[in-house]
């Protein structure tokens, strides 16, 4: 069975420049689903959430932290870890079950481990507006921007808005 799933998703493997996207295949072989955090361009009605395939979407979601600045790249939003408190705030998104090809067609577009990083973050799911009187919090993977590739553009902040005392960027 892993051998069939790992044959059916090699050529999503590779990138442009024949480089590996999903470094931890072997790993990742071990689940069939994974929790998937996107706070941009796999959303409902963005350009990329059609290679979701069906995948179950679960709602709206918060990440629980503060750690984080969005930037409008124009085609996509960046988020990037930042320790400077003036700036960062929550990021506000959208939580899909995904299967391992579909994990990898993600680390695909998002050019894991060369422009993204796809890491384990905690995240509040939610109502439609990502609200809930009951949260439930887990941890989802989600796409970080690497530092160095995005710092030096100069790229503007994405909307943000705060509620109950919470800066939370979102990507409109």
């Amino acid at each position: 069975m892993t051998l069939m799933v790992q044959a059916n998703v090699l050529p999503v493997l590779q990138t442009r420049r024949n480089s590996p996207t999903t470094l931890d295949l072997l790993k990742l072989t071990k689940h069939p689903f994974f929790l998937v955090f996107d706070y941009g361009c796999f959303m409902k009605g963005a350009y990329n959430n059609y290679l979701l395939g069906g995948s179950p979407y679960l709602g709206m979601c918060t990440s629980v932290t503060d750690d984080f600045v969005m930037y409008n790249s124009q085609e996509l939003p960046v988020a990037l870890s930042d320790s400077r408190k003036a700036v960062r705030g929550h990021l506000r998104g959208e939580a899909y079950l995904v299967s391992l090809p579909t994990l990898m067609k993600m680390d695909h577009a998002y050019y894991n481990y060369r422009k993204f990083q796809r890491r384990s973050i905690m995240v509040e799911l939610g109502d439609q507006k990502g609200r809930s009187p009951n949260p439930f919090i887990t941890k989802a993977f989600a796409y970080i921007g690497i530092d160095h590739v995005w710092k030096e553009l100069g790229l503007p902040t994405c909307r943000f808005f705060y509620e109950n005392n919470k800066k939370v960027y979102e990507w409109a």
